[in-house]
């Protein structure tokens, strides 16, 4: 296919694990819904799966566990309120999320980042998910959710990061004193995350982009103060709307503005929300 007259492809892959979960039906039952005769348009069976050998349906895509043989544990009544206040940022500026990324995208970052934070929410509340005070599980769980309930670049990114800083958390644990405060440990994990990320996208800071905050925010977090890397994100998601767009969407309409009337990046804005509420 083509987008602007640029040649590319396109893959579209489809998580058969938690589709077969939500439906209550083992996954080569889903797959064979795939290769089931159909009298729709333009769906050519391509494909015929080997039913016989599928062992898919005995490996889920994450696997969740509520202890780990090391780990940082903190305070769980801290831990939830920092959690509530993040999602509930992000719920109350969903609407202009969504109308930034209309103007100068494709309108969906509100919603993909709200979805997230709703799943982090019911994971919370029926699964008692930072009941334990456990970072790591909490971490884990995020990764699923991004796997699961989230789309779009966004999602994308948020996966790559937060499954980075999950193996990184063990890493950095295992090579650190026991007395290493959890705000070291995490700030240095942090940074390996962010390393992670960024062999995957060419996004840096100036591109307007997510990164125009993850970048900067993980730089001041170095030393483990999240109050003032949270100041320094602040300041880097207002600086988005001096740039104009070099990635993504946003390139294609950026001639319809001015350098003064940008809104700000909606993904830089969304990471900032959620970072000011983790700094509660």
């Amino acid at each position: 296919m083509t987008s602007l007259n640029a040649p590319a492809f396109s893959l579209t892959l489809f998580n058969s694990t938690y589709t077969a979960k939500q439906c209550g039906v083992p996954v080569y039952k889903v797959l064979q819904y795939f290769d089931a005769e159909t009298d729709a348009l333009s769906w050519p069976k391509t494909h015929k799966y080997n039913y016989a050998t599928a062992s898919v349906e005995n490996h889920p895509a994450t696997v969740h566990s509520n202890s780990y043989t090391i780990d940082i544990v903190v305070d769980p009544d801290t831990l939830d309120r920092k959690l509530r206040k993040a999602a509930a940022n992000i719920i109350a500026i969903e609407p202009k999320l969504t109308e930034w990324d209309t103007e100068m995208g494709d309108g969906d970052c509100g919603k993909t980042i709200e979805a997230g934070v709703l799943a982090l929410l019911q994971a919370i509340d029926e699964e008692g998910l930072a009941q334990s005070g456990s970072v790591l599980r909490v971490v884990d769980a995020i990764v699923g959710i991004t796997e699961d309930r989230m789309g779009g670049t966004l999602g994308a990114v948020f996966g790559i990061f937060f499954a980075a800083l999950f193996n990184s958390l063990v890493a950095t644990l295992g090579a650190m004193p026991s007395n290493t405060p959890a705000e070291k440990v995490i700030a240095m994990a942090t940074v390996e995350a962010l390393a992670s990320l960024r062999v995957h996208t060419p996004a840096k800071e100036g591109d307007r982009t997510v990164m125009d905050v993850m970048i900067p925010f993980v730089e001041a977090f170095k030393d483990g103060d999240i109050s003032k890397a949270a100041k320094v994100a602040k300041a880097a998601a207002e600086g988005t709307k001096k740039l104009l767009p070099k990635l993504g969407r946003a390139t294609y309409v950026s001639s319809l503005y001015t350098r003064d009337v940008l809104p700000p990046d909606p993904g830089a804005w969304g990471v900032h929300e959620l970072i000011q509420g983790l700094a509660a």
